[in-house]
């Protein structure tokens, strides 16, 4: 880590570390003992917690990467969980019925 570099995330303390997942400088507030910046550990999958998101689940709302997520159509994804429970729950069919619009497969 090079001398006075400025903290990416807050722009006013010294960078102590560098983010191993998107490569900014961080200081001590915004860097975990993982590694990770503020804004990563923020914007990571809620399912697998290791790889950044990449959109949103449309039922549950949880942000999720490519792997955790069903793409239905460009730009509409679901969470592996929640596809699960619309093939199989009953409680779920109300679901079932909305995304029939996206994918054929439902």
């Amino acid at each position: 880590m090079g001398m006075n570099l400025l903290c990416e995330v807050c722009e006013a303390s010294n960078a102590v570390a560098t983010c191993r997942l998107c490569g900014r400088n961080a200081c001590a507030n915004h860097i975990d003992s993982g590694g990770l910046c503020s804004i990563c550990k923020e914007t990571l999958c809620k399912l697998c917690s290791q790889r950044l998101s990449v959109s949103s689940c449309t039922i549950c709302g949880r942000i999720i990467c490519r792997e955790c997520s069903v793409e239905l159509q460009p730009a509409i994804r679901v969470c592996k969980e929640c596809f699960s429970k619309i093939l199989y729950s009953e409680s779920y069919s109300k679901y079932r019925k909305y995304l029939r619009r996206f994918a054929k497969n439902l």
